[in-house]
C-alpha cells in the first residue's frame, strides 16, 4: 500500500513538473510569436526547406498553442491514455531534433524558451533526455495519475485554457510583445547600444615552419630567431577569448549616399518618430501616408527595402513625404519592433516608446506621442492595456480550475470519511 502510495506521489510531481514545463515553453515563445516564427524559418531553412513568413508565423502560433495546451493537459489529468501517447510522441520528436541540431549545429540555439531564456544547444538536448524519461515513465504509469477535476471539468479547463492562450498569441502579434527580452527596449540609449558592452578577443598567432621535412610552430616573437633554411608552411590563430559585438551593433541607418545617420539621431536632442517597416511592399501605403498626415512630428523612415521602391508607382510619393529616409536591415528591423510597420519614439537619443504600427492612432488620441518623456501614459505601461481582457480571462481560468480542484478534493475527502 505504502509502494502505491509513493507510485501515485512519484507519478503526481512528474506530472506537475513537465506541464509546467511545457506551459511555461508555450507562455515564452507566445510573448513574442512572431520571434517564434522567425526561429522557425530558420530550423526550415538549416533542412534546405523554402520558408513564407506568413506560413512561419502560423506554425509559430500552432506550436505554441499546442505545447501550452499540452502543458494544461498534464497538470489537469487530461484523459491520460490520450494525453502520455501524444506527451511521449512529441518528447521524442523534440529529443530527435535537439540530437540533431546538438550534432549538426545548424542555428545558435533551439529557442525552447522565446528570447527569454536562450541555452546552448547541448544544454537543449540534455533537457529534453531528462524530460523524456519523465515521460517514459508517465507513459507507463496512467493509471496513477491525478485529476483535477472529473471529466467534464477537465474538458471546460481545456478548452477555456485554449481560448486564453490563442488570444494571448494574437494579442502579442497585433501588439508588440508584452514582455521585450530583446536588446532594443524602451529606455535604450541609441549609442551605448550600438558602441558599449563589446569586448576584444584575446589570440594567439603562430606560425609553422617546416625545414628537413618536419614541420613546427613558431610564435611570433621567435620568427626573428629563424634562418633562411625554415619555409614557412602556414599560420595558425589559437583563440583565447572570442570579441563580442555591442548588443545593438546591428542597428545602422544609413542614407541613400551610404553616410551613417545614427550619430545624427542619437544626439538629436528633440523628439523624432521613426517609422521601421522591414518590408515597405507589405504595408499598405494610405496607411503610411495616414500617419505623415496625423503625426505632430515629422517622420523618418528606417526600411528593410532598397532604394529601387521609389520607381513603384505606388510609393512614389511617399518618398517625399518622409522627412527623412534611412535603409536598414530587414533581419535587424523585426528585431527592434515586431511589427510591420513598427515606430520607435527618440528623444535625446534614447528610445522613449514603442509600438505597433496598429497601435499608433490609438497612441495619438491618447496623447502619448505628444508627451516628452516616459510616463504612465506610454504605450510600455499602457500596452498591458492591450492584453487587459485576456489578463483578466487568465485570472479567472486560475482562480475558477484552482477553486474547482479544491472543492473536488474537499467532497473526496468527505465521501471517505462516510464510508
Amino acid at each position: 500500500m505504502q509502494w502505491i502510495k509513493s507510485k501515485k506521489i512519484l507519478t503526481t510531481t512528474l506530472q506537475i513538473i513537465v506541464g509546467l514545463v511545457f506551459v511555461f515553453s508555450g507562455l515564452m515563445k507566445g510573448i513574442d510569436p512572431v520571434g517564434t516564427a522567425i526561429k522557425i524559418g530558420e530550423y526550415f531553412s538549416s533542412f534546405g526547406i523554402h520558408s513564407n513568413p506568413s506560413v512561419d508565423l502560423v506554425f509559430s502560433v500552432a506550436l505554441n498553442l499546442f505545447e501550452s495546451t499540452l502543458g494544461i493537459a498534464l497538470l489537469l489529468g487530461f484523459r491520460p491514455s490520450k494525453t502520455r501517447v501524444v506527451t511521449l510522441a512529441l518528447m521524442g520528436a523534440m529529443t530527435l531534433l535537439t540530437l540533431y541540431i546538438y550534432i549538426f549545429n545548424p542555428v545558435t540555439d533551439c529557442g525552447c524558451f522565446g528570447d527569454a531564456i536562450t541555452i546552448s544547444n547541448k544544454a537543449t538536448f540534455w533537457k529534453n533526455v531528462v524530460l523524456l524519461s519523465f515521460v517514459i515513465y508517465l507513459y507507463f504509469n496512467g493509471d496513477h495519475w491525478y485529476h483535477w477535476l472529473n471529466v467534464k471539468g477537465n474538458n471546460y479547463a481545456l478548452l477555456a485554457g485554449v481560448i486564453v492562450f490563442l488570444g494571448f498569441n494574437l494579442a502579442n502579434i497585433k501588439h508588440l510583445p508584452i514582455i521585450d527580452f530583446r536588446p532594443y527596449k524602451v529606455g535604450s540609449d541609441l549609442m551605448e547600444l550600438t558602441t558599449t558592452g563589446g569586448s576584444e578577443g584575446e589570440y594567439i598567432y603562430n606560425f609553422v615552419y617546416q625545414k628537413d621535412g618536419v614541420e613546427k610552430v613558431f610564435g611570433i616573437d621567435e620568427l626573428n630567431d629563424l634562418d633562411s633554411t625554415w619555409i614557412f608552411v602556414r599560420d595558425e590563430i589559437e583563440v583565447i577569448k572570442e570579441a563580442t559585438r555591442p548588443l545593438g551593433a546591428d542597428f545602422v541607418l544609413t542614407r541613400e549616399d551610404g553616410s551613417n545617420a545614427m550619430e545624427d539621431l542619437a544626439y538629436q536632442e528633440s523628439e523624432a518618430i521613426l517609422v521601421i517597416s522591414p518590408d515597405i511592399t507589405a504595408v499598405q501605403p494610405k496607411m503610411l501616408e495616414e500617419m505623415v498626415e496625423k503625426s505632430p512630428y515629422p517622420l523618418l523612415l528606417a526600411m528593410g527595402n532598397t532604394a529601387d521602391i521609389w520607381s513603384d508607382p505606388r510609393y512614389t510619393k511617399l518618398e517625399k513625404r518622409f522627412a527623412e529616409i534611412f535603409f536598414l536591415d530587414k533581419t535587424t528591423a523585426i528585431t527592434i519592433v515586431r511589427s510591420n510597420p513598427g515606430v520607435l519614439l527618440i528623444k535625446a537619443g534614447k528610445i522613449v516608446d514603442k509600438l505597433s504600427g496598429s497601435d499608433f492612432d490609438s497612441a495619438l488620441n491618447r496623447g502619448v506621442i505628444k508627451s516628452n518623456s516616459p510616463s504612465l501614459g506610454h504605450p510600455i505601461y499602457s500596452r498591458f492595456d492591450k492584453f487587459g481582457f485576456i489578463g483578466i480571462l487568465s485570472a479567472l481560468y486560475i482562480l475558477i480550475t484552482l477553486c474547482g480542484g479544491i472543492i473536488r478534493r474537499i467532497n473526496i475527502v468527505k465521501r471517505k470519511k462516510e464510508k
